[in-house]
């Protein structure tokens, strides 16, 4: 992608603050530039069952450039200043200087504690062939109207599949395009475009035992998208648990309804979105290098911040270092972390310094516990199974993993089925992962792909005797 004269201009916007901060006799110095164009469809339910939705659609342009600095006293600095492109375009050199001064006096009064990126070699990084494929033209140029159908998609779906017990609070749809430019005083300048498209659908309970929940999504593209399958997560997440009984189907020798004293481990197949819930409670741990088994799991997670067509993915971090696809768990083993020292960095705003998390983080698909032996694409667990669509964690001393709907294999309903214990038993229960990997948005990018527990027990129903 070339840079277009309006980038070519900030470009030197960004040499010309460089330079000043050199004037100024900082030791050293770091720009980020971004800017960013949007629009928004917001849609509420009616007030009255006779009265059309209302939808508004509202648009929005951004930018502005940060200023790290590094004194002659080594001390650092930031500052910014914020507004619209014009800002950005034609500068005069009292802005320029005022920036600058603004950055050293924050450097005197001890306003940042990180420094510039991590020394690299010279360089000019940029997604110049689209590898990465961030932007979707159409993401803004699509017409109002098709956004609008969209989030239409998604009510109806609420309408036709809440059984009654969720109703539609909101729906926000998103579309955005921003570019990026990081350029240092000791030669590295880097820049790129990326498209955002996010929907987030907001269902309130109607009946006693549903919950209010929010379900996300982000792409790139557009057409990645499918509106109605989030609004179906939704309200899977929602809707309230069923009885044991609701929905039973004769109960077979081999699925019998609940576990019994001779099988109280029953196989726990996560369908994408629930092992997604999964992963975004073990992140924290994940990420950090906390979390390891010493028995044989087939988990392992990555951080990728470069997954083609993805938000969190780019050619290079919030520091100017270039991406990568850091293994972080390998086989229920940790082998990496994200330290504040070494990052990945992520940068959501000029107004920002760069703080050390992941791009985005995805369990390995296709992985295979060793004592299991068999294609994982085919992988099932052995006797008695639930299969969860949706389950909540809650971490602490003692980790509970709950299923909030699911069903045994004979269809009984397995609602309200829980598990308790350390996290670290939890891993090693995976048994294998197969290849249906599904991104999602749960307070952090991450994506999951179905996951099967194998060995993890006892599980209980509440209120059950133990």
């Amino acid at each position: 992608m070339a840079p277009t004269g309006r980038e070519e201009g900030r470009g030197d916007l960004a040499a010309r603050v460089l330079e000043s901060a050199r004037a100024a006799d900082c030791r050293e110095a770091e720009v980020f530039i971004k800017t960013s164009a949007s629009r928004q469809v917001a849609w509420e339910p009616p007030l009255r069952a006779e009265a059309p939705a209302h939808v508004a659609i509202s648009r929005a342009v951004e930018a502005g450039v940060g200023l790290l600095v590094v004194d002659s006293e080594g001390r650092t600095g930031l500052a910014w200043r914020g507004g619209g492109p014009a800002l950005l375009d034609a500068p005069d050199d009292a802005t320029i200087a005022r920036l600058v001064d603004d950055a050293l006096a924050a450097a005197r009064a001890g306003g940042a504690h990180r420094p510039p990126g991590p020394p690299t070699a010279s360089a000019t990084v940029a997604d110049s062939e689209g590898s990465l494929d961030l932007v979707d033209p159409e993401c803004l140029e699509r017409p109002d109207a098709a956004l609008v159908a969209m989030v239409e998609a998604a009510a109806l779906e609420v309408a036709t599949a809440g059984e009654g017990a969720l109703e539609l609070d909101r729906i926000l749809a998103t579309a955005a395009r921003t570019s990026v430019r990081l350029a240092r005083a000791g030669g590295f300048d880097g820049a790129y475009e990326r498209t955002i498209f996010a929907l987030s659908i907001a269902l309130v309970p109607t009946i006693v035992g549903a919950e209010a929940v929010t379900e996300e999504r982000w792409v790139c593209r557009l057409d990645d998208l499918d509106p109605r399958q989030a609004a179906r997560d939704a309200i899977l997440r929602g809707l309230p648990p069923r009885a044991a009984t609701a929905h039973a189907k004769p109960a077979t020798a081999a699925a019998p309804p609940s576990p019994t004293p001779a099988e109280p481990k029953p196989g726990i197949v996560l369908a994408p979105r629930a092992a997604a819930t999964l992963l975004a409670a073990l992140a924290p741990w994940v990420t950090m290098g906390l979390l390891s088994s010493i028995r044989p799991s087939a988990l392992s997670i990555i951080d990728d911040g470069r997954a083609c067509g993805r938000p969190g993915s780019a050619p290079f971090d919030g520091s100017g270092a270039p991406t990568r696809r850091l293994l972080l768990l390998d086989r229920g083993r940790a082998v990496a972390r994200i330290a504040p020292d070494t990052g990945p960095f992520q940068r959501p705003s000029y107004r920002d310094l760069p703080i050390a998390a992941p791009a985005g983080l995805a369990i390995l698909p296709g992985q295979r516990r060793e004592d299991r032996e068999g294609p994982p694409g085919a992988f099932a667990p052995s006797g008695p199974t639930v299969r969860a669509a949706v389950i909540e964690v809650r971490t602490g001393t003692i980790w509970v993993v709950q299923v909030r709907r699911g069903e045994w294999d004979s269809g009984v309903a397995a609602d309200g089925l829980y598990w308790e214990g350390a996290p670290a038993v939890l891993v090693q229960a995976v048994a294998a992962t197969l290849d249906d990997l599904v991104y999602y948005q749960v307070g952090l990018p991450v994506a999951a792909p179905t996951v099967v527990l194998e060995g993890l027990g006892p599980w209980r129903m509440p209120g059950a005797d133990r």
